[in-house]
């Protein structure tokens, strides 16, 4: 029987499996609550799309990972922490 958390995850996998942004090549979920019963959704940037950009890539990874957010609190109702990490991406 899954419990109140593993809906959530379930329901974020959903959400984040029929998203398709572009400069983000993919993501994975923290099964685990942080020390503030935070969950946490990891964003696999394109290292190629980030370094495109005309900007700091600080800047555009802070950017997509604040629109991740805000697009998962909108569209699901559950709020989540956000983080990033950077590869080169097949095509």
């Amino acid at each position: 029987m899954e419990n109140k958390h593993d809906k959530i995850v379930s329901v974020l996998e959903n959400f984040l499996n029929q998203w398709d942004v572009e400069g983000i090549c993919g993501f994975f979920i923290d099964k685990e609550l942080d020390e503030h019963d935070n969950i946490w959704v990891y964003i696999i940037l394109n290292i190629d799309f980030v370094q495109s950009i005309q900007t700091k890539p600080e800047f555009v990874a802070k950017r997509m990972r604040n629109g991740v957010k805000e697009s998962i609190k909108n569209f699901t109702g559950i709020d989540v922490m956000v983080g990033s990490t950077a590869k080169k991406c097949d095509e």
